[in-house]
């Protein structure tokens, strides 16, 4: 059997990029929005909450928070076993971020 290569570039290229792009954002969004629902009942300033967001370069999505005390309330410390809400928005939710991309 004969090994055929296809080349895609140019204007084809870039638009298999904007789906990808519009794809990775609208999964971005979709944690972000899981992980804020994650922390309701959980954060009563809601301070965490509010500034978890999303960014999206190179065809990759990070959600987050830049909050200084996030990690141990995500991970648990002393006695508290913690929140995991951004974890639990991703690995909960691993179908429908699966059709996001499939869609």
């Amino acid at each position: 059997m004969s090994d055929i290569t296809v080349i895609i570039n140019g204007a084809v290229a870039d638009e298999i990029d904007k789906m990808l792009e519009h794809k990775i954002e609208r999964v971005g969004q979709f944690a972000e929005n899981k992980a804020k629902e994650n922390m309701q009942g959980h954060n009563r300033s809601g301070i965490l909450m509010a500034s978890i967001s999303h960014d999206v370069s190179d065809l990759t999505t990070t959600v987050g928070t830049d909050v200084e005390y996030a990690v141990p309330f995500h991970e648990g410390h002393g006695s508290f076993s913690g929140v995991p809400f951004l974890r639990d928005a991703v690995y909960n939710n691993i179908s429908e971020i699966i059709n996001i991309l499939k869609g």
